[in-house]
């Protein structure tokens, strides 16, 4: 009879065994891979829909010309603290020689308005106020009243870009400043602090106040405010300033970058709204500029 060396046996796994024992393992693996990523796929979020009427005027001067973005369609509410709008245009002079680049992109949180006004008669609130564009009207603002812009409002923070929702009828909302020291949704025309965007006459230029550093004592005239940069040197939260913000602005800056005043009628905006917590554009288009 055959001896077997010693520590050996003739008992052996069946290849046929050995290769079912592999495949078991094999499903096993692909089943825990696939659960997985399955439940990775699960728990991403969906980018949600948004449809929007945009608007952008520049008629040369502050009466009349905004942006304007108005809801029409979203599947849900989208809170504009998962948002951030990029602008982006290019335009050239009269005689097409010389062109000019701009845009801009807003995030929720960081202010991007600045002026110097009293808000109301006398100068019991001259003050530098803050904002953060495209403001809010309409649904999902928190307020009632109208589904348009009609005027800034920088004394509550309920309309800043961030704190609103975007839902069927909400209008985002943005103008350049001008005529007296009140947002330009109400003009007065009877004082005589006649400076901002296009007046005096100088139509697609801002015109700077007078500069003073008080108020008039005339209780029915209205504080200035300045066109040109002053001197801040941080944000209501204590964020320090840099030299863009350190100078005062409009919301139609903030929304549309520095030299947004070069822009005439013909000329596009490619305005992108990114869903931030996925990282996709929900909204583009170019925006054609009327006069």
């Amino acid at each position: 009879m055959r001896q077997t060396p010693q520590g050996c046996s003739d008992l052996a796994v069946s290849p046929v065994v050995g290769v079912m024992l592999m495949l078991v393992v094999v499903v096993i693996i692909a089943a825990v891979v696939s659960g997985f990523s399955g439940g990775l796929l699960g728990n991403q979020e969906k980018a949600p829909t948004l449809t929007m009427d945009v608007k952008i005027k520049n008629t040369g001067y502050w009466s009349g010309s905004y942006f304007s973005a108005r809801v029409t369609g979203a599947e849900k509410a989208i809170d504009t603290n998962d948002l951030k709008i990029v602008t982006q245009w290019s335009a050239v002079n009269s005689s097409s020689k010389i062109r000019y680049t701009g845009g801009n992109t807003v995030v929720p949180g960081k202010y991007n308005v600045h002026l110097h006004y009293s808000p109301g008669s006398g100068c019991s609130n001259e003050k530098d106020y803050f904002s953060i564009a495209p403001t809010g009207y309409g649904t999902g603002v928190g307020e009632t009243g109208g589904e348009t812009g009609s005027k800034e409002r920088l004394s509550s923070n309920t309309n800043f870009f961030g704190n609103y929702s975007l839902k069927v009828g909400t209008t985002m909302w943005a103008q350049p400043y001008g005529e007296t020291a009140r947002p330009t949704g109400g003009g007065y025309t009877s004082t005589s602090y006649i400076f901002g965007y296009g007046t005096s006459g100088k139509a697609f230029t801002y015109v700077e106040g007078d500069g003073q550093a008080s108020c008039p004592t005339n209780s029915q005239q209205k504080c200035a405010h300045y066109v040109l940069p002053t001197t801040v040197n941080a944000l209501p939260d204590g964020t320090e300033l840099d030299d863009y913000s350190a100078g005062t602005f409009d919301s139609m800056t903030a929304v549309l970058g520095k030299d947004w005043y070069r822009l005439r009628a013909g000329d596009a905006v490619n305005v992108r709204v990114i869903h931030t917590p996925t990282g996709r554009t929900i909204w583009q288009k170019d925006v054609i500029v009327e006069g």
